[in-house]
């Protein structure tokens, strides 16, 4: 399923750059929602549009100091541009759509029309780029799709016009992905060039919307400009956005996009209160306590006992997930706080995936 680079023609070297890159775009991708997070909602930064142009900028701003440090020159060339494209369009589309897809469905829904971007990335990966998928790989995607719909049963809210925003957002993602593997793979260009090229592209339009969008005032005179706390998150969050992107790049270039898209999806938590599993006093996200109970899950794969003799079992306001694995039991029980909209959703799309043996 996965095309390597041709000088990697050690095995275990090839192990090696595919786990090391997945490790990285998925610390890198946690560590971005969890800055972003404490932007947005514990400071209440009124503009997600103008965080995503301070990423952009930041990114600029590194590859330009990156290239000036190594003395290297001719950063704009429009053959450049011109074999590059078109992904740097998919890319600024992909950025906008991200952007305001999470206003066009609730969160439960969100996330469940979110997992169809696996779907169409595997169908890109086939008619592209030539991928051939085993069933095993079909079923996990396939189970991966229904657990989140049936996650979100209890929520379901159908808005047309939303699902069609977040599905094109979904085809935006998964187009991306395929494109940054088509183009590492044809066209003899830096992955600092790449990103450099997607996000001038990117940087007058968004700072369009910016303009158009947002109010101006609320973003200037915000009040906690003076405090260097936010200060030292924003530039992070800055800084962040590049290391996403070539983590994205890295990820993908080693592994594959549908690999990429996966580890996007089933990331441990969005949140980083996930490592002490003993507090989740504040957690918010329906999604999470799927996704920390197939994360749990995956360290017993290994197990003598089949997977789906580990269920889930309710206890009073809790659930609780026993694991007889020697090398996680020191973790559990795991106690997840249930509201009561979310307890018979969010676990029952962690059940489907644990009972079926695949995470």
């Amino acid at each position: 399923m996965t095309s390597l680079p041709g000088n990697l023609t050690s095995q275990p070297d090839q192990r090696f750059y595919q786990l090391l890159t997945a490790l990285f775009f998925g610390i890198t991708s946690s560590l971005i929602v969890f800055i972003n997070k404490f932007i947005l909602t514990n400071y209440r930064f009124p503009s997600l549009t103008f965080v995503g142009l301070g990423q952009l900028a930041g990114t600029v701003s590194i590859v330009c100091l990156w290239n000036a440090f190594r003395c290297k020159n001719g950063h704009l060339s429009f053959g450049s541009l011109k074999k590059l494209f078109p992904l740097p369009l998919i890319y600024l589309l992909n950025l906008l759509s991200g952007l305001g897809s999470t206003k066009a469905l609730n969160l439960p829904m969100f996330v469940a029309m979110r997992r169809f971007a696996l779907l169409f990335t595997m169908i890109g990966e086939f008619i592209f780029l030539g991928y051939r998928f085993s069933r095993s790989v079909k079923l996990a995607i396939f189970l991966m799709i229904l657990g989140a719909i049936v996650a979100a049963v209890n929520d379901i809210y159908i808005d047309i016009i939303g699902c069609g925003y977040v599905l094109f957002n979904d085809l935006m993602t998964a187009a991306n992905t395929i494109c940054v593997k088509e183009k590492m793979n044809s066209v003899n260009l830096p992955k600092n060039d790449m990103l450099f090229y997607n996000a001038v592209c990117s940087l007058p339009i968004l700072l369009c919307c910016c303009l158009l969008v947002d109010d101006l005032n609320e973003i200037i005179y915000f009040e906690f400009w003076k405090d260097w706390v936010f200060l030292l998150l924003f530039c992070c969050s800055c800084i962040g956005g590049y290391l996403l992107n070539m983590s994205t790049i890295l990820c993908t270039h080693f592994n594959s996009p549908l690999t990429t898209s996966c580890i996007g999806t089933i990331k441990v938590s969005a949140q980083m209160r996930m490592i002490d599993l003993e507090h989740f006093h504040n957690l918010h996200w329906n999604g999470l306590h799927q996704r920390l109970c197939v994360f749990m899950a995956k360290f017993c794969r290994n197990s003598h006992q089949p997977l789906w003799k580990f269920g889930i079992c309710h206890s009073g306001n809790f659930a609780t997930l026993p694991i007889q694995d020697d090398l996680v039991k020191r973790l559990y029980p795991v106690r997840l706080p249930c509201c009561k909209n979310m307890l018979s959703s969010s676990f029952m799309g962690a059940n489907l995936l644990i009972a079926c043996g695949w995470c």
